[in-house]
């Protein structure tokens, strides 16, 4: 498997596109689109991904319905799995986790090789990349002005809490699946394996870290995962195939 770096944004200005991720010659590449006014059906039809073997969306609108909570926003929400059944409500789910409105579209060029669940992984991974890339941009350019400086301090606060609790997460996600990789391939190889608790790592004070360190951590610990479902689906093959 393969990242490579982003590719420059569609001739639409409104549309990012992510870095592609490449496994077993399947090719995944995220199109977002942060406008409250996005037509999905417009980036499923650009011209780049019209040879795609899917074209998974997601949608978060804001709605026009007034609420008694100002706070509390009303959005239109839907998706399209395009045959990756399921595909589509785990991007809504980012676009609700990452609290942005807009569209997003995750292409996947089939390779010939089954993937299985790995897939939605990396359907998640192209969705998240992209709307980090357009976080970026716009914290960039709100920092050019001295009015919404305050706001940015903000919002990078609210988004380091939402990292930290994410790292937080995925390291425990970590040792659950490090310790089923190493069971699943003692099954492989007929030992009894060890039952030995592993010696918790100590986990690092995210707290202390910056924004962008952050947001480096989660790509590496996605990557980790990512992997490491790779290699449990495939020693689980091996065993069915034994």
């Amino acid at each position: 498997m393969s990242l490579k770096r982003p590719r420059s944004s569609s001739s639409a200005s409104s549309i990012y596109v992510s870095s592609s991720i490449e496994d077993r010659k399947s090719t995944f590449l995220a199109h977002y689109s942060p406008s409250p006014t996005a037509d999905v059906r417009a980036i499923q039809n650009q011209t780049v991904l019209k040879t795609a073997s899917h074209r998974v969306a997601a949608w978060r609108i804001p709605s026009t319905q007034q609420t008694l909570d100002s706070r509390n926003r009303i959005y239109k929400t839907g998706y399209d799995d395009d045959g990756e059944n399921n595909a589509g409500r785990k991007l809504l789910r980012v676009l609700e986790e990452t609290d942005v409105v807009g569209a997003v579209v995750v292409a996947r060029w089939y390779g010939g090789i089954l993937l299985g669940p790995v897939r939605f992984t990396h359907i998640e991974r192209c969705a998240q990349d992209v709307i980090s890339t357009w976080k970026h941009k716009q914290r960039c350019a709100e920092s050019e002005n001295p009015k919404q400086k305050a706001q940015k301090i903000v919002d990078d606060k609210k988004e380091k809490n939402r990292l930290t609790h994410e790292l937080i997460e995925r390291d425990g996600n970590i040792v659950v699946l490090r310790e089923l990789l190493r069971d699943t391939l003692a099954k492989k190889l007929n030992s009894p394996g060890s039952r030995k608790t592993q010696t918790p790592t100590k986990i690092p004070d995210y707290n202390k870290l910056g924004l962008e360190a952050l947001i480096r951590l989660n790509k590496a610990k996605d990557a980790t995962i990512t992997w490491l479902l790779k290699e449990i689906e495939e020693a689980e093959s091996s065993l069915q195939i034994g």
